[in-house]
């Protein structure tokens, strides 16, 4: 069956270039505006077809480590997030000098001896023009928390026809020699993603929070139902909350990752003062100049129609943030997409978040404060509408779901690395399609929807 899916690849890498350069690239607007919150609207972004994110193929990967100790060697650099070189192969071609290291913190510490580690893939390692496919990192997700494999590259690719969002398909990673079975193959939020969804790659963009075994904010919040205390696990030092006007104050709570410059953090500490300190009847006229309203309360929204546990919602971090250079504004950013859809006991409940979700929180100002004013709200309620409607439609997801479910299923079946059983597996999927349904009839008998 690999043979098979690998001569398909072949097929489709020559439509690559007119995906790319026709339609494929058509990010949601940061210029067009609705009524109501005079911000952008997002354009609908056609599914990834052809490439490296190409849903409809199971790509192999191929890693050569030259290190008789090289997985030794990748367990002593994770804490350094230090990388060992390989060689590595897709699709017959070669890519000498890679730097490969591993990811992700839970997915790393919580799967204990296990050797289905999550690993970031640098390809322009020693060659600084070196791409795959047009790219220059790779991310390879090891599906924890999710024994069906397919909850974040539902989620992403859904995810895209509303917000700035990664794309994700599947693939096969093979490491000298031997195969490590599926992995979810998620594009990373870097200068290459920001250009595709933003007039540039100009501004300023920050991880909130977070890093190998870094917890930020810590002690109790206010929480709300279904989601802990602090909404989870922060009181809200990364979620956009006031920390006075020292710099300082908010670089031990966001993570810079490009362009750190004076005036992107004079635009990150800008946000957080009118989001926090303003009257409802400024918020109004003045959020919209330094957070962009409209992409705001979609990936509100769409966190909470999917019940993302692992972002702004529940955790107050583990988000992107991204200052436009262009406009001056701050736009919310999607991360991780792994625990959605049930996937954790803690919020497995379809009820577990009601349709405004966070509004009475003050730790996530982002959603308190912009849902106070009434013409915000309104529109946040019309895109929680959208999404109950259309992204949760079961008609839609279940195909798409089998078409998943058949392309990695007989891999899956063999992987004797991965995290979960083949009964997992198989009850995972008809897991996410009853909360799917379970979630969609409960957000349309919401009476703030009707």
């Amino acid at each position: 069956m690999t043979q098979a899916r690998t001569v398909h690849v072949g097929i489709l890498i020559l439509s690559c270039v007119v995906i790319v350069t026709c339609g494929d690239q058509n990010p949601a607007s940061s210029t067009a505006g609705t009524e109501g919150s005079g911000g952008s609207t997002p354009s609908p972004a056609t599914p990834a077809s052809g490439g490296l994110y190409d849903e409809a193929v199971l790509r192999t990967i191929s890693l050569e480590f030259s290190q008789t100790d090289w997985w030794s060697e990748l367990q002593r650099n994770y804490a350094a997030e230090e990388n060992i070189l390989a060689d590595l192969t897709v699709d017959g071609v070669l890519y000498p000098g890679v730097g490969v290291r591993f990811k992700g913190t839970t997915s790393y510490t919580n799967t204990g001896n296990s050797q289905k580690k999550s690993f970031n893939i640098e390809i322009d390692e020693t060659h600084p023009d070196q791409r795959v496919m047009g790219y220059r990192t790779l991310n390879l997700n090891n599906a924890y928390n999710d024994p069906s494999f397919i909850r974040e590259v539902l989620y992403f690719n859904v995810a895209r026809r509303y917000i700035p969002t990664a794309r994700a398909n599947f693939v096969l990673l093979v490491i000298n020699g031997e195969s490590w079975g599926v992995y979810v193959n998620v594009q990373q939020v870097n200068r290459d993603f920001i250009e595709e969804w933003f007039p540039s790659g100009n501004g300023t963009r920050w991880r909130a929070g977070g890093g190998p075994g870094g917890v930020p904010g810590g002690g109790p919040g206010s929480g709300g139902p279904g989601r802990g205390p602090g909404g989870g696990f922060s009181a809200g030092q990364s979620a956009l909350t006031w920390l006075g006007t020292d710099q300082a104050a908010y670089e031990a709570a966001y993570d810079v990752r490009t362009n750190d410059t004076p005036e992107g953090w004079a635009g990150l500490i800008a946000a957080c003062d009118v989001l926090n300190n303003t009257t409802l009847e400024q918020l109004a006229s003045s959020a919209n100049q330094v957070i962009d309203v409209e992409r705001s309360l979609w990936y509100l929204a769409v966190e909470n129609a999917f019940v993302d546990e692992d972002g702004y919602l529940f955790k107050g971090w583990d988000y992107y943030l991204y200052w436009e250079v262009e406009t001056g504004r701050l736009h919310p950013l999607q991360h991780d997409g792994n625990e959605v859809l049930g996937a954790t006991a803690r919020l497995g409940a379809a009820s577990v978040w009601t349709a405004t979700e966070g509004e009475a929180d003050p730790n996530r100002p982002l959603i308190s404060r912009l849902l106070s004013v009434p013409a915000f709200r309104a529109s946040y309620l019309s895109y929680m509408r959208t999404l109950a409607n259309d992204a949760l439609d079961p008609s839609a997801l279940d195909p798409k779901i089998e078409e998943y479910r058949s392309l990695i299923r007989d891999e899956v079946m063999v992987d004797s690395k991965k995290l979960y059983s083949n009964a997992e597996f198989e009850s995972g999927i008809e897991d996410v399609k009853r909360f799917i349904e379970a979630r969609r009839a409960y957000l349309l008998s919401s009476p703030d929807l009707k």
